[in-house]
């Protein structure tokens, strides 16, 4: 993706720290951003245009080796955070269970999935959250 964003910046909707964009001369903007969560980044690709916005795809990486990868182009998958958040637990969760037994590890099920999605609200909820709190203090 050409990258149209001069500095990296934080979008409001998806709480993305954005990395490149693009816009189209249909009127969509094609977004790249990153989250971090623990030793986890994932980066998601959103579309956006007129109130309309989709997730195209989302990789998951944990401590730089890819775990998960999920492609949505041409699927019209809206984008909502709490349902983006839930499907990179599922893929995530599915992509540590099957690299534990490539590698012939134990894999703690119940342990793993809370420390997932500790991470993961983290990451997709707590500067949204800490933003609207700062703004009620203001109040």
């Amino acid at each position: 993706m050409n990258n149209s964003l001069t500095t990296s910046r934080q979008d409001i909707t998806t709480n993305l720290e954005l990395t490149a964009g693009q816009a189209t001369e249909m009127g969509f903007l094609f977004m790249e951003g990153k989250r971090q969560a623990g030793g986890m980044e994932i980066n998601e690709s959103v579309a956006t245009t007129r109130g309309i916005r989709l997730l195209m795809g989302f990789t998951v990486k944990v401590n730089g080796q890819e775990i998960c990868s999920e492609n949505f182009v041409g699927q019209k998958m809206g984008y909502s955070r709490d349902k983006v958040r839930k499907m990179v637990e599922e893929s995530t969760f599915k992509g540590l269970e099957a690299y534990a037994r490539r590698s012939n590890r134990p894999f703690h099920r119940e342990a793993t999935r809370a420390k997932l999605c500790q991470l993961l609200d983290e990451s997709y909820y707590q500067q949204s959250d800490e933003a609207i709190l700062d703004l009620l203090g203001r109040l």
